[in-house]
């Protein structure tokens, strides 16, 4: 389990230093940022997944802020990842 955790956190470390580097060459260059809309759509199926922690899922999901990673579901989704999450267990 433990090694599991390892890789999720390390996977999503990741994807955030990756998205970072693009999200920050495409907004010097376009002057906007990739949504997150992917990163998001993964976030619905780990959530159903009730081993992994909000913030392992955000990790996993590129954010490396589970508060603003909450924030940007919310607002994407109407409903709180917590809130999804009780919905579909």
């Amino acid at each position: 389990n433990n090694n599991v955790t390892h890789y999720i956190l390390t996977s999503g470390l990741e994807e955030y230093v990756k998205r970072t580097a693009i999200n920050s060459y495409v907004k010097n260059i376009y002057g906007t940022i990739i949504d997150n809309d992917n990163q998001l759509q993964k976030a619905l199926e780990l959530l159903k997944n009730d081993q992994l922690s909000i913030l392992e899922i955000s990790l996993n999901c590129g954010f490396n802020d589970a508060n603003y990673f909450s924030k940007a579901f919310k607002h994407k989704f109407k409903i709180s990842p917590s809130e999804y999450r009780n919905s579909t267990t």
